[in-house]
């Protein structure tokens, strides 16, 4: 099996560490652009279908190939091999935010890209020593 140069930066860790920031530094200072994701949700107001997410109904999101999926408030949210293919075709390198679990259901599942897993902490500042 040839070694696949595609890689897949998935950014995980507890709420307030700064995920999404990340990615955002990532695809502005080097391109990176991330992995659009699905939603039945309603569109909000400036939200673009395909930028933002793939917004979809009960319908046309079961049509889709999941990697991962949950039901949060009462609409559905995933990531699927489909976005994953869509991001790949237009760069090597891509990245998504997810949650702890999201994130080990990709390193179980996604075997034909080079996942690599950032995990993001924080820490006490009244931790650091200086000297």
């Amino acid at each position: 099996m040839m070694a696949t140069t595609k890689r897949l930066l998935v950014i995980t860790g507890a709420t307030g560490t700064g995920k999404t920031s990340v990615q955002q530094y990532l695809h502005q200072q080097y391109g990176i652009n991330r992995i659009i994701t699905h939603t039945t949700r309603p569109q909000r107001p400036g939200e673009v279908d395909g930028r933002d997410y793939y917004f979809e109904d009960d319908a046309s999101f079961a049509d889709n190939h999941f990697i991962e999926h949950v039901r949060y408030s009462g609409y559905q949210y995933g990531s699927s091999f489909e976005g994953l293919d869509r991001a790949f075709a237009q760069a090597d390198v891509a990245s998504i935010v997810l949650d702890t679990a999201g994130a080990i259901t990709y390193q179980e599942r996604v075997h034909q890209y080079r996942v690599e897993t950032i995990f993001m902490t924080i820490t006490d500042p009244r931790c650091w020593r200086s000297g």
